[in-house]
Formats: structure tokens, C-alpha cells, sequence
């Protein structure tokens, strides 16, 4: 079964090849990812990369693995010496890559075809690589597989691996393997490895460190040439029979010793539990396949005894703006509702002063972050979609006194003067805060601060209040006060954020005046389930919106033409986080969007058209079966960022589930 595949022309072309990656992880943080040919194009790139703190923390274990077959090798890389570039060029016998369930490669090297695939046993610290040989009957064929490693945190480089490293690497033989040992002044890593077939080598103290590698994405999006280094610490030589199979283990040290059937047990075991969730999802196939893109994203959090789900992979952590928009598509789109309530709980613990947490930690020393204005009032959108697809009121009874606390805190004021005013509108923030999903600061200066009233805000605090009231009453609760402010609100929306001369709304509203950057913000005050506008009102921010806003991968952040209109995501950090909100395009948006499009048109036949470009982007482009985090605001919308972010996966999967079209 087929999922998605790379063609020859792509995988042969270094630079092509290098700008597509695979993952596969293991449902607590740890994963395997690299470009499909083989190479390593980012530093966040790794054969297996171990969440020392699940499911962050996440170091290098091993860096990767290069195959040599009769002689031939197979290795794709580039590395810099003076301004010299030296090419390891094995994609030139690399035939196809492909998402049979798991990711697989073919290489053709004169009569012989070597299949290789990757499996990470889902909740286990067990990665399994497995080759298959075929060719002409009985031929005997030669297999070298060399062995790298890095022990570093997955976000740092070192271009200077030597006998005074900072990190310390001990080797000890085992009986079909060995145990690699890794440590640095924080974590200590050991990883044993083992194969059906083969010796193993030590070779830290025989083979140069290779160093000076170039990583192709970081400097090609972020301008980024800091190099890295990586040594060889094994090889295992091994002669196969044509039609026999290799595989190797790397594991913790616990892992028990494993033979073929265990090893074929555990890929037929991950690719049922796969299929089971394909199914679980829908009969379609693209919503079967994004369901499985979004599987790698839904992970164990032992620190709070629950899931959670990761912004994005390589390096986001859990975040709870994030979680709670990428709830309903990843969670109950999917028929994964179990996943759901138990984030919901599990936020609803960590409730403080009325708010959730921005972010969890990614390291045990550091605290929770509550720095976010609108996570807990995405909650309540969490929540309605929740109960639109289980009807539990169950859980709705168990959670309502924390929504209650996040009404009442929001209008007696918390953190960072959050607080209802007086015309019932919800403000925060001041010039030096970052609190709304724009959220960029870069040294101590917010690049979007939107504080004050800010017009996506007050839509879901509008929309917050109504789901109280009709909660209340559900509950036989009293719901005379949410009406009250759900009133006082409604009448202030409009005469506060109505733009009479463009026929849209207003961004925010602060005491230094009136901010009218036309920006997407504007579109949750139609999408949501309970709307401020009049339908005239929404039918002119949704024409406005498709007007300066729309492209094929989602919605701008800010209109072209602007002054602070940045299109590129592109360049160092300063760069970069001038243009993150200021003109990038965000896939995620695309799912209000359409969600505002069909209560103004409803056009369901539209909606597949709409995403069309998004999903050739998933099945061909950046992360294979994946969905980015943000694209360039110009065509033709080069992906950047993250290359599986949750809520852009998650958001295409809900619309076009929600608007299925069947004649």
C-alpha cells in the first residue's frame, strides 16, 4: 500500500532530494528524520534523536547510518574543506523512496536492489532499520554499514568533535552487538545495538572525524552556515544471499536481545496499529494519510501523567495555543476522542489565575509559562468541538468549574492586565508583551504586540460566553451572567473593531488609538461557532480577507503592500522574525478560513479545490506526508519553518472532513 513516493528525477538531484525530509517517531518525542536521499540537511537531522526529558530534551543518539553494497557506496553528504564542497553522490543509485505505511528506499546498484526500512516501535526507545537483498538466486553480496554519532542537544552544532569534546563516548562489545555509552555535562545516553547478521567494529580511534558539514535547508532558509561534525563509532560488516534480510536494533540498555520473528513482530506490529488509526480516521485516503501525519504529533507527557500534542516537528515543544487548535482536527477527526478528553484534563489541571499554560517546559528546571491571552480562550473552541463530536456531557460537567474560573479571572483581571472593561470587551498586554498567537519578540522588543483589544480576541470571548451560557443551562447552571457580558460584548464588537471605510475590522484597539493592519485576525469573528457579525458584516471580512489575504497555502499575516509587509521567510533570526507574522503566509488559517467561506457561501464542493495546493505540498513537498509551518507570502510560496506542524495538519484534516462532499 502505496501512501506517497518520490520519483528517481527528484531523489537524484542532490539539492532536491536534500529539501525533502522523513520522520517517524515514537509517540513520547524521541524520532528519526532526515532528507529522503539519505543526507543530513538540517542539525535537527538524526538516525535517532532521544527525548532525554519526554518528549523533549532531545538530544543526537546516532547521527545516521551509511550503506556500502559490493563496494559501492551508498553515503550522501557534503561537508566543506577550504572552499572546496565534497559530495558523498550515493542518491545517484537511490531508485525510489516511498510511504509503504513506513518509509522505504530502493537502491539499485548494477543487478541488485536493496530495500531498506525504517520502523520506531511506537511508545518504546527502540528503532529498528531493516534491509532486504535481492538479486540473481545464491549471489553473495558484500553489506558495510557505518555508523555515526554526535552526542549534542538536536538544536546546537559543533564543528570540533575531538578527543576534548565536551561530550564523552565508551564502547563496550556485546555478544551480537555492542553498547554505546554517551554522556555530556547534563544527560548520559546508553544505546545498545545489535543485527541478525555481521561483526561489529569499533572504529572511534581508526576513522577521521569527518567534519565542516554543510546543512543545505538551515542555509538555504535561515542564512545559517555554521557547520557541524560527526564521527564514525561502528561498523558492521555482513554477507547476504539474495532474498535474505539485515536489520539492526538500537535500543536502550534494557533492551532484551531480539531475534528475526521479534523484529518482524514489531513491523508488522507498527504497521497494523498505522492501519488501525488510517481507519479509525475515514475510508478516504487523503484523510487517512493526514491522520497518520498527525499520529506522529500526539505524545505522552509523563510529567503530567497525560498527552499532549507537539506543536511541530523538529523542534517545537507543547504549547497550549497550539494544542487547543489542533485538538479537534488531530484528536477528533480522527476518532482518537480518548486522546482528547484526556488533554482536556490535563490542561484543566495546569489551569492558573484563569489561564492555561503557553508552554510546558521542555527541561524539568524550567517553569511553566502563562504567558498567552488566548490559549484558555481556545479551550472553549476545544470544548465545543469536543462536545459537537462525542456529546459527553460528562466531561463537560467535570471541566466546568475551570471554565468558570477562566470566565471569572478574565473579568475580575489575572496576569499581565488581562481584564474585562467596562464596555464588556476583554483587553491585555501593553507594548512590551507578545500574548496573541503573533507572538514574536526579538531582543526584548515585541514585532507584533497587538495589545490592548485585540479583534480575534474578543471574538473568542464573545464565543466563550455564549457556549457558557448555553452550558449553564444545559447543566442547570445559572447562565444570567455569561448572557449579561455576552450581550455587552456583542453590543461593543461592532462599534469598536468596525472599519466603516474599508468594510472589514479594525486589528486592535489601545489606548495609543486605533490599529487597521488588515490582517487575518479579523476571519475568527466569522468562523467561530457563535459569530458577533451580521451576515453582511461577515460576507464583507470574508471577500476582504480572500481579496488580500488568500493564497493556495493558506492566509497571509499582513496585506501586501503595507509597509511592514515582509513576504520572505528567509535569513538570520532577525530577518526571519521580522517577517513571521509580517507578511508569511500560515497554512493553519486556511481551516477558519474555510469555515468562515461556508457560513457566508456554503460551497462544500469548494473546499477540496481550496486545499488542493496543501495536499500535493504533503504528498511531494518539504516533509513528505507532512504539512509546514509557514510558507513565503509571494508565489511561489516556498514552504519554511517546521515541516510537520500540528495545527496545519490538523486543520486541513478537519475541514475536509467536516466538509466532505458526497453526491
Amino acid at each position: 500500500m502505496t501512501l506517497a513516493y518520490l520519483a528517481k528525477s527528484i531523489l537524484r538531484d542532490f539539492e532536491a532530494g536534500s529539501t525533502r525530509e522523513f520522520l517517524v517517531s515514537n509517540g513520547r518525542g524521541s524520532y528519526s528524520s532526515a532528507a529522503v536521499n539519505g543526507n543530513l540537511a538540517r542539525k535537527f537531522h538524526g538516525l535517532y534523536v532521544k527525548a532525554m526529558e519526554e518528549p523533549m530534551g532531545r538530544y543526537i543518539g546516532v547521527h545516521k547510518v551509511e550503506e556500502e553494497i559490493d563496494g559501492v557506496d551508498l553515503a550522501v553528504y557534503r561537508y566543506k574543506t577550504g572552499d572546496l564542497n565534497v559530495l558523498g553522490d550515493g542518491q545517484r543509485y537511490l531508485d525510489r523512496f516511498e510511504i509503504d505505511v513506513l518509509p522505504t528506499w530502493y537502491y539499485g546498484v548494477g543487478n541488485l536492489v536493496l530495500k531498506k526500512q525504517l520502523c520506531f516501535v511506537y511508545g518504546s526507545d527502540l528503532l529498528l532499520v531493516r534491509y532486504q537483498l535481492n538479486g540473481p538466486d545464491h549471489q553473495s553480496v558484500g553489506i558495510r554499514l557505518n555508523l555515526f554519532n554526535h552526542f549534542r542537544q538536536a538544536s546546537n552544532v559543533d564543528d570540533s568533535i575531538t578527543k576534548l569534546s565536551p561530550f564523552k563516548t565508551e564502547y563496550e562489545r556485546l555478544s551480537k552487538g555492542l553498547l554505546l555509552r554517551q554522556s555530556d555535562s547534563n544527560y548520559q545516553l546508553t544505546l545498545s545495538l545489535q543485527s541478525n547478521h555481521g561483526q561489529w567494529q569499533n572504529t572511534l580511534s581508526t576513522v577521521p572525524i569527518r567534519e565542516h558539514i554543510a546543512y543545505e535547508i538551515e542555509m538555504g532558509e535561515q542564512g545559517d552556515y555554521r557547520l557541524d561534525s560527526s564521527q564514525q563509532f561502528a561498523k558492521l560488516n555482513a554477507t547476504l544471499i539474495s532474498g535474505q534480510s539485515l536489520w539492526i536494533a538500537i535500543g536502550n540498555e534494557q533492551q532484551e536481545q531480539l531475534n528475526d520473528l521479534q523484529v518482524e513482530s514489531y513491523f508488522e506490529q507498527e504497521t497494523q496499529r498505522i492501519k488501525a488509526l488510517r481507519v479509525t480516521c475515514s475510508s478516504n485516503k487523503t484523510q487517512q494519510d493526514l491522520a497518520q501525519a498527525i499520529d506522529k504529533l500526539i505524545v505522552d507527557r509523563p510529567s503530567v501523567h497525560g498527552k499532549t500534542i507537539l506543536a511541530g516537528y523538529p523542534w517545537f515543544g507543547d504549547w497550549g495555543r497550539d494544542t487547543m487548535i489542533a485538538l479537534p482536527g488531530a484528536c477528533l477527526s480522527t476518532g482518537r476522542h480518548d486522546d482528547a478528553r484526556k488533554i482536556l484534563q490535563t490542561f484543566a489541571h495546569y489551569c492558573s489565575e484563569g489561564m492555561l499554560p503557553n508552554k510546558f517546559p521542555d527541561y524539568a528546571s524550567e517553569p511553566l509559562r502563562y504567558n498567552t491571552i488566548d490559549a484558555s480562550l481556545w479551550y472553549f473552541w476545544a470544548i465545543q468541538m469536543y462536545l459537537e463530536s462525542t456529546a459527553d456531557l460528562a466531561l463537560l460537567e467535570e471541566l466546568f468549574p475551570c471554565l468558570e474560573s477562566i470566565i471569572n479571572a478574565h473579568i475580575a483581571g489575572t496576569r499581565f492586565d488581562i481584564k474585562v472593561q467596562e464596555d464588556g470587551l476583554l483587553s491585555g498586554g501593553d507594548s512590551s508583551t507578545q500574548l496573541t498567537w503573533m507572538d514574536v519578540k526579538y531582543q526584548g522588543k515585541a514585532v507584533t504586540p497587538r495589545y490592548g483589544k485585540a479583534v480575534e480576541i474578543n471574538a473568542l470571548w464573545y464565543n466563550a460566553l455564549r457556549a457558557m451560557q448555553m452550558w449553564a443551562n444545559q447543566l442547570g447552571h445559572k447562565s444570567k451572567i455569561y448572557q449579561n457580558y455576552a450581550d455587552q460584548a456583542q453590543a461593543s464588537y461592532i462599534q469598536t473593531f468596525w472599519n466603516e471605510e474599508r468594510g472589514c475590522l479594525y486589528d486592535y484597539v489601545c489606548e495609543q488609538g486605533i490599529n487597521a493592519d488588515l490582517r487575518p485576525n479579523q476571519i475568527f469573528a466569522v468562523s467561530l461557532p457563535f459569530s458577533v457579525l451580521s451576515d453582511g458584516q461577515a460576507k464583507a471580512v470574508v471577500d476582504k480577507v480572500w481579496q488580500h489575504l488568500w493564497t493556495p497555502m493558506g492566509l497571509r499575516s499582513l496585506e501586501p503592500g503595507h509597509v511592514d509587509y515582509h513576504p520572505n521567510y528567509f535569513g538570520p533570526l532577525s530577518q526571519r522574525d521580522e517577517a513571521y507574522h509580517q507578511g508569511t503566509v500560515w497554512a493553519w488559517l486556511i481551516g477558519h478560513f474555510i469555515d468562515a467561506w461556508q457560513r457566508v457561501y456554503q460551497q462544500p464542493k469548494q473546499v477540496e479545490i481550496m486545499l488542493q495546493s496543501l495536499i500535493d505540498h504533503f504528498y511531494q513537498d518539504a516533509g513528505i506526508m507532512g504539512i509546514s509551518e509557514v510558507f513565503d507570502g509571494q508565489s511561489p510560496n516556498q514552504a519554511r519553518g517546521c515541516f510537520n506542524q500540528a495545527w496545519s495538519v490538523a486543520e486541513v484534516l478537519r475541514v475536509l472532513k467536516r466538509y466532505e462532499y458526497k453526491e
